[in-house]
């Protein structure tokens, strides 16, 4: 039953014509074409995530604690990769030299251990011997 305010059913079929199998081919390639954007996208996102991670690590192994990661650890007191990023994403020396020192500071046990440079026995040993080799030893083959 059509008023004057709605239209009879034909002419609203004819409004909105159903679509045809080429439109339902095109939206549906185009649903596909999105999900492989998406995960393409989302796989980047965790390369980037990976080496901004990589990177932090090494800045903080460098000096201040001798498994650079744990300053990513939030169990260790560490902190999140987010705080040691600058505006570009790119990892901030300075925070994270700050946040690995604070780290050690707070457990020592995360800091590597430092080596004197003697050796177990003081360095008390004799120098060897000196041989003294002629020509004719060296040609002569000397055993």
């Amino acid at each position: 039953m059509a008023t004057e305010d709605t239209p009879p059913a034909e002419d609203v079929e004819q409004d909105h014509p159903t679509e045809t199998p080429e439109q339902a081919e095109g939206k549906r390639a185009q649903r596909e074409r999105a999900q492989v954007a998406e995960a393409r996208a989302a796989a980047a996102e965790e390369r980037l995530a990976k080496l901004q991670r990589q990177a932090v690590a090494r800045i903080a192994g460098a000096r201040h604690l001798s498994v650079g990661e744990d300053v990513l650890n939030v169990e260790l007191g560490g902190v999140e990769l987010d705080a040691l990023l600058d505006d570009d994403g790119v990892p901030d020396p300075e925070l994270v030299e700050a946040a690995a020192a604070a780290m050690a500071q707070r457990r020592p046990g995360l800091a590597p251990r430092r080596r004197s440079g003697g050796s177990p026995d003081g360095g008390a040993r004799e120098a060897p011997p000196r041989q003294r080799s002629s020509w004719s030893d060296v040609l002569g083959g000397r055993r």
